[in-house]
């Protein structure tokens, strides 16, 4: 189609199809990329994003002239105090999926959301777009399941085999999950032949009961070396005090942080995760038991139990009502959690919570993958792991296969009570049983270790905030006696105002 030999680079190719598409090109390119162009016939300068947001972009407009970073930091200038945003700030400390995926902390600096286009003219002038538009919903007619599942089979085979690398030494998260799991099986047997050597990593041990017997099965199944990655109280106040203005959210490194150490010890130049699957083709069918009530589809919804037993039934059936008629946390919860001053609540406008549309399943994914928690993480895990001279690899993230989940039918995502059905049979023969049928992805060990650890965290930066508080300048944001005193004795998992008193914490200036 370009004409161009299959040993031409990367650069060539993009200014192949740069000619060729101009500003439509991205929709030809897969993959992982932050690409500049600069048209100097036009005097335009464009930059586009992958659909996912596996390559971070940040940019700051000065003086009609365009800077462009893969992080925030080189933004700044040596010895500015950048103008924080009020809105961003309010929105991120609250929590609630509330800050707009193109802002940070910074009033001047912008985030190119996943998906996205910028142009900017020799003016200055600005223009972003949204370049990836995914059709969710099937078409008219489908192909039959047999059809289905063996494309997709196909699509993932091939996504885990582009990102593989000759030569490398490469990590895979051993969880015991499906998603993970499923991406070993099929990466692992062919490293030999690509002179390449892998390494697991998990983030829970081998103890007894919980997630144990999942992470031990992911272990017999990958046969490479493992490597546990513990953390301790003081490594989380560490990645606490780190500035989340500037940086990744320390929320998403908690575990990654140690595993991001082991890897790099080791040499590992590229991390596979499963990461983000079950927001496309492992999808959980959420909002199906709501669409098929509000298509009066009594048989299914009632299906959907598993059981004829009457009260399995009405559970699925208030599970209907639920999904039709859920509302977001009001908003006065969360501000009465916070420790944000109350002047300086009252010095901004809140922007409005999103959450879930569980109207239908094709409703749910796409108002899933509008909040940006996905890209949220895989931004945050680019940004601490390059740092560390390591990639992140996301082959159930390939848009190619997130573009067959989202066209695929919504019966599909679950059969009865077996929910990710349709994963759970692409990878039929591919998987150990014991992993493809485990209906569980609760993991207790991991979340009773890590609750006690971030505990004793928050009690070791209770005495530095206390101690220094009067020196902090972004103390002026927030109530400090209130967090002071939660900081000593933090609230419990599942306390709402846990999740604002990490926040806060992280946003100080320690």
């Amino acid at each position: 189609m370009l004409s161009l030999a299959n040993d031409c680079t990367d650069a060539e190719l993009i200014g192949a199809a740069w000619r060729r598409w101009e500003r439509e090109f991205a929709d030809h390119l897969f993959g992982d990329f932050a690409i500049i162009i600069d048209d100097r016939a036009t005097g335009l300068v464009h930059a586009v994003r992958d659909h996912i947001g596996a390559c971070p972009l940040f940019y700051r407009l000065r003086k009609s002239q365009l800077e462009v970073s893969a992080t925030i930091e080189p933004l700044i200038g040596e010895g500015e105090c950048p103008e924080f945003d009020p809105s961003h700030l309010a929105a991120a400390v609250l929590g609630g999926h509330r800050a707009a995926a193109e802002s940070t902390f910074y009033r001047d600096i912008r985030r190119l959301p996943p998906g996205h286009g910028l142009t900017v003219d020799r003016d200055g002038n600005c223009e972003t777009y949204r370049w990836w538009k995914p059709r969710i919903g099937p078409p008219d007619r489908m192909p039959p399941i047999d059809a289905l599942l063996e494309e997709g089979r196909e699509l993932l085979a091939r996504s885990v085999q582009d990102r593989l690398r000759s030569n490398a030494k490469i990590g895979f998260h051993l969880s015991g999950g499906l998603d993970s799991s499923a991406i070993v099986a099929l990466a692992v047997p062919q490293l030999p032949a690509m002179g390449s050597s892998a390494i697991g990593f998990a983030w829970q041990g081998l103890g007894e009961g919980g997630e144990s017997g999942r992470i031990r099965a992911a272990v017999d199944l990958a046969g490479i070396d493992f490597v546990v990655s513990p953390v301790d109280a003081e490594r989380i106040a560490h990645l606490l005090r780190q500035d989340w203005a500037k940086g990744p959210n320390q929320w998403n490194l908690l575990h990654e942080d140690a595993v991001q150490d082991a890897a790099a010890q080791r040499g590992i130049e590229a991390i596979f995760s499963g990461w983000g699957g079950d927001e496309a083709i492992s999808f959980n069918g959420r909002g199906l038991q709501g669409e098929y009530l509000s298509k009066f589809r009594f048989a299914k919804l009632a299906a959907l139990a598993g059981t004829r037993n009457l009260r399995s039934i009405g559970r699925v059936f208030r599970e209907g009502l639920d999904q039709l008629n859920a509302q977001p946390t009001p908003d006065g919860l969360a501000v009465s959690s916070t420790y944000l001053s109350a002047d300086f609540l009252a010095s901004v406008t809140l922007p409005p919570k999103r959450s879930v549309d569980l109207r239908s399943v094709h409703s749910a994914v796409e108002t899933l993958h509008g909040l940006g928690s996905v890209s949220a993480r895989v931004e945050d895990w680019a940004l601490s792991g390059r740092a560390k001279g390591i990639d992140y690899l996301y082959p159930l993230l390939d848009r190619r296969l997130m573009e067959f989940a989202y066209r695929l039918p919504a019966e599909v995502f679950r059969k009865g009570p077996v929910k990710r059905w349709f994963f759970r049979e692409m990878t039929r023969g591919l998987l150990p049983e014991s992993i493809r049928t485990d209906p569980s992805k609760h993991e207790p060990l991991r979340t009773g270790d890590l609750a006690l650890k971030l505990s004793a965290a928050l009690r070791i930066l209770g005495e530095e905030v206390e101690a220094r508080a009067s020196a902090m300048k972004r103390a002026e944001y927030f109530d400090m006696d209130a967090l002071v005193a939660d900081l000593k004795n933090p609230p419990q998992f599942g306390d709402p105002r846990l999740g604002h008193l990490r926040r806060a914490v992280q946003f100080l200036d320690f």
